[in-house]
């Protein structure tokens, strides 16, 4: 298993940053690598929400362990060659909030030779949800 780390720091509210987040169905306004999202599970966003994600790189599936609001998200990852675990981190420091994403992969077969992308992409994203975040906040 490898695991990347990155944080940014958002000029808004953990509520502000957490709406954004757990609004999975529109991460598609903001992450730049995903092209639609659709919740594929019933009732209110938690833990057992299922997520169904298309990427430049293939179907990603999301599946929500932990929801601790605003706080604390942790999903896991499934794709064709990759499993693993995505964990977002809010922490309130004065008129911002941290965000730290960590993630947690079992890269496969071709999805091996690609992992030095990760990093590079993990950094891209939250620099986009801070984009989009103070833009709308």
């Amino acid at each position: 298993m490898s695991a990347w780390n990155n944080a940014v720091r958002i000029t808004a509210p953990p509520q502000e940053v957490w709406k954004v987040l757990a609004d999975l169905p529109h991460s598609s306004q903001w992450q730049p690598n995903v092209k639609w999202a659709i919740v594929e599970s019933k009732g209110p966003f938690g833990p057992g929400t299922q997520v169904k994600l298309e990427t430049a790189q293939g179907t990603v599936r999301l599946s929500v362990k932990e929801c601790a609001v605003p706080e604390r998200l942790v999903m896991e990852v499934d794709r064709v060659g990759v499993k693993g675990r995505s964990t977002y981190v809010l922490t309130p420091m004065g008129d911002e909030t941290v965000v730290e994403h960590r993630l947690d992969l079992e890269l496969a077969g071709l999805a091996s030779l690609f992992s030095f992308t990760v990093g590079g992409s993990l950094k891209k994203e939250l620099l986009s949800l801070k984009k989009w975040v103070e833009r709308t906040a």
